[in-house]
């Protein structure tokens, strides 16, 4: 049996041209599921994941970490050696494109940014950079190599992921009371 389609997700569906046999056993689907189920359970942490300060503040972090720099502004200026753009502004421009799906990549760089190793988190961010400013074939690809990367954090260590959305959020709110 058929899910039945969320009304989020219609518009995106009228779009998909795979059978839905085949589509309930994709990686990208099941991914969305997992986090999707996240927030069904804690409709804070999605509306956390819709703000944009969160984004910004979570795509700092994940950079920091994987570069090993002192603070946001550094992040900000980090540029990507391969693809010779500035890894955040980069990331923000697919952020800025991907519509209902802004939430889930907001939380799932926060996963990936708390948890990968930064060897690791380095090379996922390049590959994202190589592909959000090209065909939306590639942008969807960019999105879902960081959702299946998510996903695969959230498998390996429970509950110990849904815990670090809270610290990301520490920072973000802290941040809005710093522009005040």
């Amino acid at each position: 049996t058929t899910e039945p389609i969320l009304p989020e997700f219609a518009r995106a569906a009228a779009l998909i041209c795979v059978e839905p046999v085949f589509m309930a056993s994709t990686r990208a689907l099941v991914s969305l599921q997992a986090i999707e189920a996240r927030f069904r359970r804690d409709p804070l942490l999605h509306r956390r994941m819709c703000d944009r300060r969160m984004f910004e503040s979570t795509i700092a972090a994940a950079v920091m970490r994987a570069y090993d720099l002192p603070n946001e502004q550094a992040a900000l200026q980090q540029r990507d050696v391969l693809h010779d753009c500035l890894i955040c502004e980069r990331i923000a421009s697919l952020h800025a494109q991907l519509e209902w799906r802004q939430p889930y990549l907001t939380y799932a760089l926060e996963l990936i940014g708390t948890h990968e190793d930064a060897d690791a988190l380095a090379a996922k961010l390049s590959e994202v950079c190589d592909r959000a400013e090209r065909c939306s074939s590639a942008k969807r690809h960019a999105f879902s190599i960081v959702i299946g990367a998510a996903y695969e954090l959230l498998e390996s260590s429970g509950t110990a992921a849904g815990a670090s959305a809270a610290a990301v959020a520490e920072v973000a709110d802290a941040r809005g009371r710093d522009r005040t």
